[in-house]
């Protein structure tokens, strides 16, 4: 070549880091730019670092280091750098400083996808995930192991102190008033642990139990394993943007169906008109909730979801036994019917949880051949909480061809975007630490999602025109 090429000229029309680039400095970086001071060395563009980030949360790359790298040789990320070569120092201190801002630049996104004509929100899907937090098990304690612990670390200083004073007299025996050096580093560092140790237990209630790496990550079962995880939500839609995102510290999802659904009628300005979700969603209040607001509901509730499971079906009659789903409600007389068509009648009201329930109860159980099968008391009683017709509402429309067809958009909706994040890029567990990190870290691979998402729209219009 007589002159040198452009490296973008090696990047392909159609390829992703061009779209990510072109939005991305669509974006206002005022917010960053006004923490950038106008003395010392100059900065780099926040659109060029943002640009790197999500390009590799893309991909599949979340370490500094191997960011770093990339910009040094990886043709796509010198693009996307302007050949620039930030360090991994760089990198991470732009991710860590500004996790807060990161869920505007998602909405700015998700707000161009829409203008874009990408965003249909009359059906969402809600799910979320278990990703595991940048902590070890080892070091969630509660308070009463902590004190164990910081006494053992004590114990164990005294003795190095010693350790290190009775070396220190040798040496001067050997070598008079040379400098001997500083204090040990490994009686140091746990000096700075024994200092940490007590923060945190200033903190915690007796009961409590704190993770020392990251205070904020909770345990959380996650296929048969309890670890310090956080619990990532989202609502799709079903061109595949994620419209509402959230991180919580509790294994408890279902509480936060209404705020996804809510917010993504707010990003979005336009109406949400049925919600699809699992069992995990399927509760009193949610379905209280979307009744009063009019959107169609599809999510099962949890007996429901076990009766589905073949190791139920498989199971004999006799272990099986007379679930409450086998009792048929008659709303004309207000009673149950059981299997073997006996009536079970309003016996009273009571209160569990903060629940009101009717009980209904059967006294033809003293003679019934299958009793076995239903009871261990002397009558078999049903409690029907006050808000059971709102629940069955959505389980007859499940039962039906349409509902099951409806239904089932709920795999390829949002389940395929969590075997996407976590087989396909490897996110198993987050980089940053602390809510609100982890909490930045999620709406930027979400963020990544949906530029990928307006890269293949982009790209099938472009088709289309050809």
């Amino acid at each position: 070549m007589l002159l040198p090429a452009r490296v973008a000229d090696f990047v392909p029309k159609g390829h992703l880091a061009r779209a990510i680039k072109e939005v991305v400095f669509k974006l206002d970086m005022g917010e960053i730019e006004k923490k950038y001071h106008k003395l010392g060395q100059k900065s780099y563009a926040p659109q060029l670092l943002l640009g790197i980030l999500i390009y590799g949360y893309a991909t599949g790359i979340r370490s500094g280091r191997k960011l770093a790298k990339a910009c040094e040789s990886d043709i796509v990320f010198m693009y996307l750098a302007n050949m620039f070569q930030p360090d991994f120092r760089t990198i991470n201190d732009f991710r860590k400083n500004n996790v807060e801002l990161f869920k505007g630049y998602f909405l700015q996104v998700l707000l161009i996808c829409k203008e874009l004509g990408m965003v249909r929100v009359g059906t969402i899907a809600i799910d979320g995930t278990k990703t595991r937090a940048n902590a070890s098990s080892k070091r969630s304690k509660t308070k009463e192991e902590y004190e164990k612990w910081k006494e053992q670390l004590k114990k164990e200083v005294n003795q190095m102190v010693c350790q290190a004073e009775e070396i220190e007299r040798k040496e001067d025996a050997e070598h008079g008033d040379e400098d001997g050096g500083e204090l040990p580093e490994s009686i140091r560092k746990k000096e700075v642990l024994i200092a940490k140790i007590e923060e945190i237990i200033k903190t915690m209630n007796d009961d409590e139990t704190v993770n020392l790496t990251d205070g904020d990550a909770k345990f959380i079962k996650d296929k048969g394993e309890i670890k310090p995880n956080y619990s990532g939500m989202i609502a799709v839609t079903e061109e595949g943007l994620i419209t509402a995102t959230t991180v919580i510290t509790s294994a408890y999802e279902g509480e936060e169906l209404m705020k996804l659904v809510l917010e993504t009628e707010k990003y979005t300005s336009d109406t949400v008109e049925q919600v699809l979700a699992d069992a995990a969603y399927g509760t009193y209040n949610n379905y209280e909730a979307l009744h009063n607001a009019e959107k169609t509901a599809y999510i099962p509730d949890q007996t429901v979801a076990n009766e589905k499971k073949k190791k139920y079906r498989d199971k004999p009659e006799e272990e099986k036994g007379y679930k409450k789903s086998k009792f048929q409600y008659v709303k004309e007389t207000d009673s149950y019917s059981c299997p073997t068509g006996e009536q079970l009648i309003v016996t009273g009201k009571s209160s569990e949880g903060g629940r009101k329930y009717i009980v209904y109860k059967c006294n033809a159980c003293q003679n019934c051949p299958v009793k076995h099968l239903c009871t261990t008391s002397e009558n078999r009683q049903i409690k029907r909480e006050v808000r059971e017709h709102l629940k069955e509402e959505v389980l007859a429309r499940l039962r039906t061809k349409e509902g099951e067809r409806i239904y089932a958009k709920r795999g390829w909706m949002v389940e395929t975007k969590f075997g996407h994040f976590k087989h396909n890029l490897n996110y198993h567990m987050f980089s940053l630490r602390s809510l609100k990190k982890v909490t930045g870290e999620f709406d930027l691979i979400c963020m990544a999602n949906n530029l990928t998402k307006l890269f293949q729209w982009k790209t099938k219009m472009a088709l289309c025109v050809a």
